[in-house]
């Protein structure tokens, strides 16, 4: 009964260990989505603050290129972190729902095997 006991324990161990290598998994990835994203769109943002800022000072306002270059970028970063802390929360539920299915698996698995 003991041998028993052991084996089940470590069937379940190894069953959160997978759960958990998914979370983690899944959680970099879009981690990782989710800075690209966010490069991109500061990227975006400067170009067009920019492209702002060029088109005014021509103009020969030089004070109000500069205030739309900084409202231009100060909204877009705003955004961009906005965007990033939902896709962060999605992909957190989201790998919180691939863990809970692989332990579900798992226990299912072991009880499977040794009900």
């Amino acid at each position: 009964a003991a041998k028993y006991a052991r084996w089940e324990s470590s069937a379940e161990d190894a069953g959160r260990k997978a759960a958990q290598d998914a979370y983690d998994r899944s959680l970099k990835k879009a981690e990782l989505e989710a800075q690209e994203e966010y490069k991109r769109r500061a990227s975006a943002a400067q170009q067009q603050a920019q492209d702002v800022f060029v088109r005014l000072s021509k103009s020969g306002s030089l004070e109000q290129a500069q205030r739309a270059q900084t409202e231009i970028l100060s909204k877009a970063k705003t955004e961009a972190m906005t965007n990033f802390e939902q896709q962060m929360k999605a992909s957190q539920q989201k790998a919180q729902d691939e863990f809970d299915n692989v332990l579900a698996a798992s226990r299912q698995a072991t009880g499977g095997a040794t009900g």
